[in-house]
């Protein structure tokens, strides 16, 4: 007899029955057979696999049996009932047949401790994998990735993805050139939780100007797979179940999601645009207004922290110093909130206007973490690489989470970042990467105007929020009779609809923005699309020739 026991199972001493089972299984001196398919004794997750005892007839059905009382409770699921609905109920009649009556003597035995009962020849647990296990933080987490379903159905169709935000031109030649030479040179093992020291001391350098202060690459410098999960280990580090965590809406919905995951509460606080609309004049993403009065009446002595995004995802705004000035006059009166100010889109601002960093205004260092990626700077997201910079009192702490994430991020990607730091400027990339992505805009706004799209044309980042009202639909229209509640299904609403449509219809993909709004908030998104524009240049002009059969 082969033992395949739980990793715990109950001693002889409290289970007097097994020790029996064992002396009556050995004295029928069972044996190894052919290769017939063997019975299993079920024991909670462990078994016995049985072998055909000597002188049963191989015509006689070997039959699967399970224990189902004196069973030690699951630590996962408590004790299992005997009348558990995913078990199969005992027929009127089951036992071993034998020809040898020490094996029949020896299963009678069996028979009485513990008793017997058939089930089925598959193996029932007692409930779902599932059940009572996946958490209900993780249930409440909404539908699915908006960026990986809206990329797989491009794909499906052959699409134009104007949708997720990643560059389809080439990385800069000298970030080729630094992870060449970083692999070579044998960067290949873990880094320092918080930043490989190389990459560190480059952001040190790169960043004391630009906050004119003094920067220390070891305190107030954190290196994170992304800054997707920056965000996370901030979230984590610094949020209590039942926090409130604040963004101003339509915002990255990885915010909300790592609340959720902790425990926090989102609340959204939305932009929102002028009604005053000029016929002549082309609008802009500057007309999107943070209302103050409005985030102070969302604010309370539970709001743990802000989120502020400058150049704003996915709007295009870059918040000026005077609205930022007023948002950090607000904040002196609840000490207990902190800010999270997400500027990955720092380098792409565009029409000379100037980026602002709130952990510059007056008394904001101490209170900010402010979030970069490395991937979107230097156009290369898949390497997953982005930092966080804020003092001391915060950073070691995130030093300490992030290390329990994932220790460190990827060496030779790092030790390339920094050396991309130093190339970048000498070779003027951080002038040029604006320019390029500014005549990328520019020809798809034009685009999209043509096909009837009203355009609110972007300060910075890779987004263009654009409004279809005006857009005349080929073998369909926009459905004003769609609902736009507060309970309307992500799936029912016009801008999701609207998406497929672009998609399936004229293979050019767009992404929903309703997804990035609170439930009371997204018949603010119902006429609108998100398309990116860090794409190559045949991919935008391919995708405004689909867009202009719309117009045929």
């Amino acid at each position: 007899l082969s033992l395949s026991l739980p990793l715990s199972p109950p001693s002889p001493a409290s289970h007097p029955w097994l020790t029996m089972a064992a002396k009556s299984l050995r004295a029928t001196r069972w044996r190894r057979s052919t290769p017939t398919p063997l019975p299993r004794f079920q024991w909670g997750m462990g078994s016995l696999p049985l072998t055909r005892p000597r002188g049963l007839a191989s015509s006689v059905p070997m039959q699967r049996r399970t224990f189902v009382s004196a069973l030690p409770p699951s630590p996962l699921l408590g004790a299992i009932p005997s009348s558990s609905p995913n078990r199969t109920p005992p027929p009127s009649s089951s036992s071993f047949t034998s020809s040898s009556s020490s094996s029949s003597s020896s299963l009678r035995q069996l028979k009485t401790k513990p008793r017997l009962v058939s089930t089925s020849s598959t193996t029932h647990c007692p409930t779902s994998a599932s059940d009572g296990v996946i958490t209900q933080r993780v249930r409440q987490l909404e539908g699915g990735n908006v960026f990986a379903e809206f990329s797989q159905l491009a794909a499906k169709h052959e699409a134009i993805n104007l949708g997720q935000g990643f560059p389809s031109f080439s990385i800069p030649e000298f970030l080729s050139e630094a992870v060449d030479m970083a692999m070579k040179e044998g960067f290949h093992q873990y880094s320092r939780p918080g930043g490989n020291p190389m990459l560190v001391n480059a952001i040190s350098e790169f960043y004391q100007p630009r906050y004119n202060r003094t920067i220390d690459p070891m305190a107030n410098v954190v290196v994170c797979n992304g800054a997707q999960e920056g965000i996370f280990v901030a979230v984590t580090t610094l949020c209590e179940e039942g926090d409130e965590v604040i963004a101003l809406e339509p915002y990255f919905d990885a915010y909300r999601k790592a609340a959720t995951l902790v425990g926090a509460v989102t609340k959204g606080v939305p932009l929102r645009l002028s009604e005053t609309k000029s016929a002549n004049l082309q609008r802009s993403a500057a007309e999107y207004t943070l209302d103050l009065d409005e985030l102070e009446r969302a604010m309370s002595d539970r709001t743990r922290v802000l989120i502020l995004n400058t150049p704003h995802n996915p709007t295009g705004k870059a918040f000026t110093r005077e609205e930022l000035e007023g948002v950090a006059e607000l904040l002196k009166r609840y000490p207990r909130c902190l800010v999270f100010s997400d500027e990955v889109y720092e380098a792409m601002c565009y029409d000379g206007v100037r980026h602002e960093r709130f952990a510059t205004l007056d008394g904001m260092w101490e209170r900010t973490i402010t979030f970069f990626s490395a991937g979107k700077t230097f156009s290369c997201t898949g390497w997953r690489v982005g930092y966080m910079i804020g003092p001391q009192s915060l950073c070691l702490s995130l030093i300490k989470a992030q290390a329990v994430v994932a220790f460190c991020a990827a060496t030779p990607l790092e030790v390339a970042i920094a050396k991309a730091f130093h190339l970048a400027e000498e070779s003027g990339y951080f002038e040029s990467l604006p320019a390029q992505l500014q005549n990328k805009r520019d020809s798809l706004v034009c685009g999209l105007e043509n096909a009837g799209f009203s355009c609110l044309v972007p300060q910075g980042g890779y987004f263009i929020m654009a409004n279809a009202e005006g857009v005349t639909l080929p073998g369909a229209a926009l459905d004003s009779a769609t609902p736009d509640t507060a309970e309307t299904p992500l799936e029912n609403r016009q801008d999701v609809k609207l998406a497929k449509f672009l998609t399936e219809e004229m293979r050019v993909t767009s992404i929903p923005p309703s997804p990035f709004y609170s439930p009371q908030n997204r018949h603010l998104a119902r006429d609108m699309l998100r398309f990116c524009f860090c794409k190559k240049d045949d991919e935008i002009d391919l995708a405004n020739e689909r867009l202009a059969m719309m117009i045929k």
